[in-house]
């Protein structure tokens, strides 16, 4: 890639040469933004998505900053609107604008929290803040976690420390197991259980469901027998 075709704007300089620049473009941005969201009673909790031919294919060579703007309205005002207050959330409710911006700030810092060398400060912001959410539940001096990005990966992760602690299969795996591990799990749970499953190597057979009573809480004579 020849750097020199690349848009002014394209990365922000260390040396603070496109400053102006950068601070026009995010405010075109931000002002589509907040077009869309300060008006978002007016518009339909459902918009009209229309024909994506066109918009979704890959340009030949790059466009200008209008045209990418253009996009970005379409983009913005063709999705769900989750501010109109008819809209009930059922997994994504409206965000709150501490939170819009909190991602702005990660994106820009853009730290791998791999490791702490990575990210130096986040990662022990990370470590501190689940220490403090477990000690809400708690669970003690000695519990933690990770920060996952939704319920599906954090099943995922929960079950692969459970799979590996019971069965000492971090290493060798479950291929000597004599008996087909399973999991026990409410009727009503999360299909990411039968995901996580498949992906663990124990397959959907192995989540057998137990059932529930009109709360949607566990029967547990009905437990007691799966057992």
């Amino acid at each position: 890639m020849n750097l020199s075709e690349l848009p002014l704007t394209a990365f922000i300089d260390p040396q603070g040469k496109n400053h102006q620049e950068i601070e026009q473009l995010a405010s075109q941005v931000l002002d589509l933004i907040l077009s869309h969201l300060t008006t978002a009673i007016n518009h339909s909790p459902l918009p009209e998505i229309g024909d994506f031919t066109d918009f979704v294919s890959i340009p030949e060579n790059s466009i200008s900053e209008s045209i990418l703007l253009e996009k970005l309205n379409t983009i913005i005002t063709r999705s769900t609107n989750a501010a109109n207050p008819g809209y009930m959330g059922h997994m994504d409710s409206m965000p709150t604008t501490i939170s819009i911006l909190a991602e702005l700030v990660a994106a820009a810092l853009n730290n791998n929290m791999l490791s702490v060398e990575m990210s130096p400060i986040l990662s022990r912001l990370e470590f501190n803040l689940i220490k403090q959410f477990a000690q809400l539940f708690g669970w003690g001096e000695t519990s933690g976690g990770v920060m996952a990005s939704g319920g599906t990966l954090a099943n995922l992760q929960a079950l692969t420390v459970a799979r590996n602690r019971a069965f000492n299969s971090h290493t060798l795996g479950i291929w000597n197991q004599t008996q087909q591990p399973v999991l026990l799990a409410s009727e009503v749970a999360h299909t990411s259980l039968q995901k996580a499953a498949m992906l663990l190597g124990l397959g959907t057979s192995a989540v057998i469901p137990v059932k529930t009573n009109i709360n949607s809480q566990i029967e547990i004579e009905d437990l007691k027998r799966q057992i």
